[in-house]
């Protein structure tokens, strides 16, 4: 392949491109400041929205996975900010989250650890050398590949550790964005079974949730006896056979940050297939529907938070490969687009008296959750707007 473009910033050459994320980062930044307080003993983290503010809740709340964004937004304000406020409270989600990995509360079981201790425990570490952040964050990695199935080659995404009862014996396609954990952990202990499981996951996925046409399944059940595939489901899709726009996006992401650990150039074409995908159903205004089987003139709810994740893990694989050899300047330009739009038609300011930064989210549209904030669409978002400002190759991931 051509030389890399290890350089390119989304924003260069565009002022008035620059000068637009530079206020959606202030603008993120101060409400992000004044939701400190609220969160100040480093051991309640945002969960639910309503009227404008987070709920709070203690962590390792069962059956969630969403504590770790807290800090994660933290830690992408203090490297955008340097402002000390910030790291403070994050320091003290370090110990909370080592509190929890030690003492085994809710971890053993929980298939998205890779969630919750990439953000609250890799992110410090890398950032200021935490070694209890290091401690905790391999703890929790190897608590993630005692859940890998040697029968069917998948981490398995449902039931307590060690339950292969049929509705149970899955995988689904979040977990991209748990393999990160385990890529890091072999990278940091030498042990290659970590990033060996994380490949044999990541192929299992891309034969079976991957359908033909690019698209993804969210679950995919599995046979205990045999290890052989059975079907796909799409449980927070419009129905099975549906294209839930989020799960897209996590395996664009996914795919991005599996090729920086292991350069397996044969992730690039599945890469251009996810993302074509994905860029293909996009609406006009370039905020994705909740399930990409609507499209303009639809009365149905967006999910910005799909297209901060899938922006973020463009601008993650323009960092890595040559930009005429996969055309990575088309999906640079749509990249920007989204987070133009997001910008303009998504986020809060200051002023409006609210503690998320990212609107028209989607958690969950048959629970009833949409049209509203969930704290992992605002650290996305976040995200996407430091990458666009630079080339950040110290990422969490």
């Amino acid at each position: 392949m051509s030389e890399v473009n290890r350089n390119y910033v989304l924003s260069d050459g565009d002022a008035a491109f620059r000068a637009e994320l530079d206020q959606a980062i202030a603008d993120a930044c101060a409400i992000l400041k004044g939701t400190l307080p609220k969160f100040a003993d480093g051991d309640v983290y945002p969960r639910g929205y309503k009227n404008g503010k987070w709920g709070v809740a203690p962590n390792a709340q069962p059956n969630y996975w969403t504590e770790s964004f807290w800090p994660g937004l933290l830690w992408l304000a203090y490297e955008l900010t340097k402002d000390e406020a910030y790291r403070q409270v994050a320091d003290k989600n370090v110990l909370d989250f080592y509190r929890r990995v030690v003492e085994n509360d809710e971890v053993d079981w929980h298939h998205d650890i890779g969630f919750l201790y990439t953000l609250s425990s890799v992110a410090p570490y890398k950032l200021t050398g935490n070694k209890i952040a290091k401690e905790a964050a391999l703890i929790a990695a190897y608590s993630l590949s005692r859940r890998f199935r040697y029968r069917g080659s998948f981490i398995q995404s449902m039931g307590a550790d060690g339950n292969y009862e049929p509705q149970n014996y899955r995988f689904i396609v979040d977990t991209m964005m748990n393999l990160p954990l385990l890529f890091w952990a072999a990278e940091e202990t030498g042990d290659q079974t970590y990033k060996d499981k994380a490949m044999r996951h990541l192929r299992t996925t891309l034969k079976y949730l991957v359908r033909e046409d690019g698209s993804t399944y969210h679950h995919f059940l599995m046979d205990h006896a045999t290890g052989g595939p059975i079907r796909g489901l799409t449980l927070q899709g419009a129905h099975d056979e549906s294209f839930w726009s989020r799960g897209q996006a996590w395996i664009i992401y996914g795919l991005a940050v599996a090729y920086d650990y292991t350069k397996d150039e044969s992730l690039l074409p599945e890469f251009v297939r996810v993302t074509d995908f994905f860029i293909n159903h996009l609406p006009k205004d370039y905020v994705p529907f909740w399930d990409f089987i609507y499209n303009d003139g639809d009365d149905e709810p967006r999910d910005s938070s799909a297209g901060a994740i899938a922006a973020c893990g463009i601008l993650e694989m323009a960092r890595l490969i040559p930009h005429d050899t996969y055309n990575m300047e088309k999906y640079l330009r749509v990249a920007k687009e989204m987070i133009i739009s997001m910008m303009r038609n998504c986020k809060t300011t200051p002023d409006m008296g609210v503690e998320a930064l990212l609107l028209h989210t989607t958690p969950y549209k048959k629970g009833n959750s949409y049209d509203t904030s969930c704290i992992y669409g605002d650290y996305f978002y976040l995200e996407c707007l430091l990458r666009a400002t630079r080339n950040w190759e110290n990422r969490y991931w």
